[in-house]
């Protein structure tokens, strides 16, 4: 299977970057949902306020990345 520049640059915008923003996003909700209060320690905490911290900087970033490859390279080919 052969893949042109154009169909490439799709699959690393939906299948790549998007598919990658929404396991961020469940990760995220299930993190939110394991600070419960009988569920939590001292030392979890901690660990689970970090692992939060870098997945939320992880899913901006790859949702920048989205919207940027889906507005100035993939959008135009739908324009033209």
């Amino acid at each position: 299977m052969n893949l042109t520049g154009r169909e490439l640059w799709m699959v690393v915008h939906g299948m790549g970057l998007g598919a990658t923003f929404l396991l961020a996003y469940a990760g995220g909700l299930a993190g939110l949902w394991s600070l419960r209060p009988e569920w939590v320690t001292v030392a979890g905490l901690q660990e689970r306020s970090r692992r939060l911290g870098a997945g939320t900087w992880i899913m901006a970033i790859v949702a920048w990345l989205t919207v940027i490859t889906g507005t100035y390279i993939v959008y135009p080919w739908y324009r033209a």
